[in-house]
Formats: C-alpha cells, sequence, structure tokens
C-alpha cells in the first residue's frame, strides 16, 4: 500500500518546475523557476505558479489512490498550504511524538523561524538520519530549501531542527 506512493514519489525525483504552463509532463523542458508544474495543473490549476511542495505531496497521494481518497487520507482536506495541512492532520491524531519513530509514506513537515513552511514524503529512516522526497526544492542535503527548483531526494540527520514533525497518512482509507 505505502509502496505506491513512494514509488510514485520517486518517479518524479529530477522534475524541474517551468516558466510557464508549457511542456508541464516533461521533466526539463522550459524550465525555470517560476513554480508552474503538472501537480498544480492536475489538482490545484487555481494556484498554478506558486509554491507547490505541498501540491507534490498532495499529487503522488492522488496519482496513487485517487483525488477523494488523498484527501481523507491527509487530514481530510485538500490543501497547498503546508501549515494547514499539518494543523488537520494533528486535529486527527495522524502527527508521531518523537521523529525518531517516522516510517516511510509519512509525511515531514520543516519549519523555519518557527512556522513551518515545507514538506516531503518520507522514503527511508535510519538510525540517525530521514530520507525524503521533496518537490520545490533544491538537491542541499541536512539543509532546508523550501523554495526551489525542481523535485529530489534528500537526506537530513534526525536531530535537524527544521524538522517540525512528522504525520502519518490515515492509511486505513487502502487498507481494505
Amino acid at each position: 500500500m505505502k509502496e505506491k506512493v513512494l514509488e510514485i514519489a520517486k518517479s518524479y525525483v529530477g522534475y524541474l518546475e517551468k516558466s510557464s504552463d508549457a511542456d508541464l509532463d516533461d521533466f526539463k523542458a522550459n524550465a525555470e523557476s517560476n513554480n508552474y508544474t503538472k501537480f498544480a495543473r492536475n489538482f490545484f490549476p487555481e494556484l498554478q505558479g506558486l509554491a507547490w511542495c505541498c501540491m507534490f505531496v498532495y499529487s503522488c497521494f492522488a496519482y496513487a489512490y485517487g483525488a477523494d481518497t488523498a484527501t481523507k487520507m491527509l487530514g481530510g482536506i485538500k490543501t497547498a498550504r503546508c501549515l494547514e495541512l499539518w494543523n488537520a492532520m494533528v486535529e486527527k491524531g495522524l502527527n508521531r511524538d518523537d521523529i525518531s519513530k517516522a516510517e516511510e509514506g509519512d509525511l515531514i513537515f520543516f519549519q523555519k523561524n518557527g512556522f513551518i513552511c515545507h514538506i516531503g514524503i518520507v522514503i527511508k529512516v535510519n538510525k540517525d538520519s530521514i530520507e525524503t522526497i521533496e518537490g520545490n526544492t533544491f538537491l542541499k542535503n541536512n539543509e532546508l530549501v523550501e523554495s526551489g527548483d525542481g523535485v529530489y531526494q534528500k537526506k537530513y540527520e534526525i536531530t535537524n531542527e527544521k524538522i517540525s514533525g512528522v504525520a502519518s497518512p490515515d492509511w486505513k482509507y487502502v487498507c481494505k
């Protein structure tokens, strides 16, 4: 079940945002930092051109399980705002108290200056680190980049002060 969303997230590593709505399905064509993506086009068309890390996460779940199920799994809301998603997941009791207890398929939330501003999907948990797939970032391991140019696989020390928390999607909607 988790494997499906993880495979989809991994399949987008290397996707670059676009300068306009041209070539949104191509990984490299029309690349420029104007925040145009296929993820916005497919699920958040009214937000095309805005920060898209949360749109990427939502899209991975929607591609895997359908938009209705993705919304149910992700705190019961469809949002492109990291803080709003975090709050919904906390309200549903889906957050984990201990970051070191993160699991593959969890969502990882990052903060800057005390505010949640970025999100990724956990793909691997090691003793001292967490590996993620994130959209709208740059490839800089162990460094928060909340506005970047593409989808990358990254690695953080579990003790990284920029990690605000982790939350587990509500997998019961795909475990039947």
